[in-house]
């Protein structure tokens, strides 16, 4: 356990680098965050129009405030989870560069991994981290209410980090595609607006019929936004918390094993373009 943990160490600074490199354009995260900020006010005021014509102050167990918090929540777990994986496994395809790391002592799902980790950790802390303390004086100046619950709090972001463990593997496994066409551009950007659909980004899933609403629940695109949101927002309780915890679980499992055989039956088709 020791040796595995001293060879997990030796990939911090893939971690470290890939950090390095985002601190240096700081410009590129402020306007993230402006970016994100414009696009959670445009959502909030469209249901806000939807709450206002409504003849209910609740809709589908949401109060105003409740889809205020899930909007911005929202954006801030999908920062936190975000990845580029598939978009570096194909830079590297097309460059050629991908032979030189598969002749390294390394391993590249540990490589890939600590890449996108810095991911995580920058989104967090450069996006994620100022949004929610934006949310929470917003909260408080409109409610006067300043009240945290600092369980559900970590349970979200366990949930969150699982998420990103999810959708780190699922990437991995879309990148992989790059091995057949080399050029995955178009289709990444699908993919995008697709997960982004069906993980409640634009529309919380307990707006779907409930029968849709069951299915995609058990799908891994949940557990990358709407799992955690609906932690924070404690709309999830008891036995609810261990069925999403373990769906988060058993997605990890399937996708890390099947990210190693996509790999394993990729790498014997590889065409280097370059390098």
């Amino acid at each position: 356990m020791i040796r595995r943990i001293k060879r997990m160490r030796a990939y911090l600074p893939f971690t470290k680098c890939r950090l390095q490199q985002k601190i240096m354009y700081r410009f590129n995260f402020f306007m993230t965050l402006v970016g994100q900020v414009i696009k959670c006010l445009i959502a909030l005021f469209l249901w806000k129009a939807v709450f206002d014509n409504s003849s209910s102050s609740v809709i589908n167990g949401f109060s105003v405030t409740e889809m205020m918090v899930y909007i911005f929540m929202s954006s801030i777990t999908l920062n936190m989870t975000a990845n580029s994986t598939d978009a570096n496994i194909s830079y590297e395809v097309r460059d050629g560069k991908i032979g030189l790391d598969m002749i390294k002592p390394i391993s590249m799902h540990c490589k890939l991994f600590f890449d996108a980790l810095a991911d995580f950790v920058s989104g967090t802390l450069f996006t994620a981290f100022p949004m929610w303390i934006g949310m929470i004086v917003a909260i408080y100046i409109i409610n006067k209410d300043l009240s945290i619950n600092i369980l559900n709090f970590v349970l979200f972001i366990m949930s969150a980090f699982m998420g990103f463990v999810v959708l780190y593997l699922f990437n991995f496994c879309f990148g992989i595609l790059s091995f057949f066409v080399t050029n995955i551009w178009g289709i990444r950007n699908l993919k995008y607006s697709i997960i982004n659909f069906l993980s409640g980004s634009v529309i919380p899933l307990a707006f779907f019929p409930d029968l849709a609403r069951r299915i995609l629940e058990l799908f891994p695109f949940a557990s990358i936004n709407y799992t955690p949101v609906m932690i924070y927002l404690g709309k999830v309780e008891g036995i609810g918390l261990v069925k999403i915890f373990g769906i988060q679980i058993v997605w990890i499992i399937i996708l890390y094993f099947m990210s190693h055989l996509l790999w394993n039956k990729a790498t014997n088709h590889l065409t280097m373009l370059g390098g």
